[in-house]
């Protein structure tokens, strides 16, 4: 968990220069929307596994690369309570949010449509606001006319299917409620998104001045000084004619969106031990044993070893074991180590001292390598 949080901090933090070099709006939401996506992707690729470059015993190697969300399942229960209840809370939160809107589509009333979206009228609303992720409507507030500016951006709403990206963000956010990060990016998903969505209104051809006059009428604003500091970086950016507003090309954002995708898979995989079983040999005795059943027998304890060990490693250990003819280890010694960790010396003992190996005839001396890396 603790590994996950500082990964998903890192992924926010780039999402955020990202976003800084970007001069366009929708760029900017865009990049602070794969920062957010990146986050909820990399509790996903720390459970695929990996598969290391080792020696097999018939065609496959016994290989087990353990996700950083194993290695720190040492957190406390105290922590994981804590964690799950601000969590919860977080979400109850955004549920009420969510049962607001649905409310207010309840109680509208239809007023036709806008390219196929439904345009609905309530009383309880004093500005133009689209709701709904699968089912997207526009709500206007009642005994105000349809203006052309305030649909162009709410239509911009559904087209970039900002709900959706402002579902994930709060998602995020219920998440890691704890990581300032993750309010500052959903915060700045809501202003880019907004800008963005202005951005569409000029392009359609309205006029700045005009725009803004209907801004300032849509939220009861009569004098600049009166105004939110929101509203103001919103109408000083409408008014300046050097803000770039064009549209980010489908293309643009694929290949964005692929670059993101393969750095958070990098960034995943970047906090993972890599532990892999090589090729057992006999060593000496005076009988025989599987080698392949040793290897397929060590391959099944590898999780074990995940459990055990909880820190980073690399090098290599081999066990030198005595199995009997019952299949069990009476003796075993560490004959390399050149990781230098106790904790995965006794770790790797564990291993093999719990193993149940194929019943050799008659007592036999074997050599297991284990390699460590990331």
């Amino acid at each position: 968990m603790i590994a996950i949080a500082l990964q998903a901090a890192v992924a926010l933090a780039v999402a955020g220069l990202a976003a800084a070099c970007c001069r366009r709006a929708a760029s900017r939401h865009h990049a602070w929307l794969l920062g957010i996506v990146a986050v909820l992707l990399l509790p996903l690729f720390a459970l695929v596994p990996l598969r290391a470059a080792a020696g097999s015993w018939v065609a496959l190697p016994a290989t087990l690369v353990v996700p950083a969300v194993a290695r720190t399942a040492s957190v406390g229960v105290p922590w994981l309570a804590l964690w799950a209840i601000g969590a919860a809370l977080v979400a109850a939160r955004f549920a009420r949010s969510h049962l607001a809107a649905y409310r207010l589509v309840r109680g509208a009333t239809p007023d036709g449509y806008a390219e196929d979206v439904p345009i609905l009228r309530s009383a309880a609303i004093a500005s133009p606001m689209t709701v709904g992720i699968l089912v997207p409507r526009i709500l206007l507030p009642v005994g105000t006319p349809a203006a052309r500016p305030a649909l162009l951006h709410e239509l911009g709403h559904v087209g970039r299917r900002d709900a959706l990206a402002q579902l994930l963000g709060q998602l995020v956010c219920a998440l890691h409620w704890f990581d300032p990060l993750a309010w500052w990016a959903a915060r700045r998903l809501r202003v880019e998104r907004e800008h963005a969505c202005d951005d569409l209104v000029l392009a359609g051809g309205i006029l700045p001045s005009s725009y803004a006059c209907d801004l300032l009428a849509a939220g009861g604003h009569h004098d600049a000084i009166c105004m939110g500091g929101a509203t103001q970086v919103r109408l000083r950016r409408l008014l300046d004619a050097t803000v770039p507003r064009r549209a980010l090309r489908s293309r643009t954002r694929l290949a964005a969106s692929l670059v993101a995708i393969a750095a958070t898979g990098l960034l995943a995989c970047s906090d993972r031990l890599a532990v892999s079983a090589g090729v057992p040999s006999l060593r000496g005795g005076d009988g025989a044993i599987d080698l392949a059943g040793v290897g397929a027998e060590v391959a099944r304890h590898l999780p074990e070893l995940a459990s055990c060990y909880h820190g980073a490693a690399h090098g290599t250990v081999v066990v030198h074991a005595a199995i009997t003819p019952s299949g069990e280890v009476v003796d075993q010694c560490i004959t390399e180590d050149t990781v230098e960790d106790p904790e995965v010396v006794d770790c790797v003992n564990a291993l093999v001292t719990n193993a149940h190996f194929p019943a050799p005839a008659g007592t036999v001396d074997v050599t297991i390598p284990f390699e460590f890396g990331g």
